[in-house]
């Protein structure tokens, strides 16, 4: 499993999720596109937030931000994303919930970590059964399992898998996920870490 970043902000404030649809070019930008405005994100990311990461995306969506707001106001994500840097991104927010908690009461959510190739999943429960989907989900998928969070938004838990290759991460997202009682549909973006900067391929 890639190591966590973990430091003073990874789980205080209120944090939140944009999954970019797609961006398009501005009146102050003109070649503005989605693989700019995640190098953009890249550059200003901060542990503290309000951007702690952000990753290109290959799939239904070109882009994952993760923003944190340390003061845990909703106010704050709002006048954040109505700034100029935010015009023609067409993006989907889910706000973080309860994080998964590993055998040794370890939160492991999704977060920024160290790997390869990660897989970007949302997964959609059964009524009523999102924590405890989110428990099992660890156990099941082993070595692939990257992370997981309930989040409030189009979807009940974002999920992250990693490995060394886009084969093993995509077996893991196709089969054992897909055997998860509880779980009645999936949505899967990939990405490959080491195209951010400063990343380094994993052990």
């Amino acid at each position: 499993m890639g190591i966590e970043q973990r430091d003073d902000y990874a789980y205080t404030g209120l944090h939140a999720y944009a999954l970019v649809h797609d961006v398009t070019a501005t009146t102050q930008d003109p070649d503005r596109n989605a693989a700019g405005f995640i190098r953009q994100l890249q550059d200003m990311a901060q542990p503290e937030g309000p951007v702690t990461a952000a990753v290109e995306l290959a799939g239904t969506f070109k882009g994952l931000v993760h923003l944190r707001f340390g003061d845990g106001d909703v106010n704050a994500v709002q006048d954040h994303l109505a700034t100029a840097l935010w015009d023609g991104v067409t993006h989907e927010l889910a706000y973080e919930g309860p994080v998964y908690m590993g055998p040794t009461q370890e939160l492991i959510g999704l977060k920024r970590h160290v790997c390869d190739i990660v897989a970007f999943v949302r997964v959609w429960v059964e009524k009523g059964r999102a924590r405890e989907v989110l428990g099992r989900l660890g156990d099941e998928l082993g070595d692939r399992f990257h992370g997981a969070s309930i989040v409030y938004g189009g979807c009940d838990i974002l999920l992250a898998l990693e490995g060394p290759t886009f084969k093993e991460v995509a077996s893991a997202a196709f089969t054992k996920l897909q055997q998860i009682e509880g779980i009645v549909r999936t949505e899967t973006s990939f990405t490959d870490y080491r195209r951010v900067p400063g990343q380094e391929a994993a052990d």
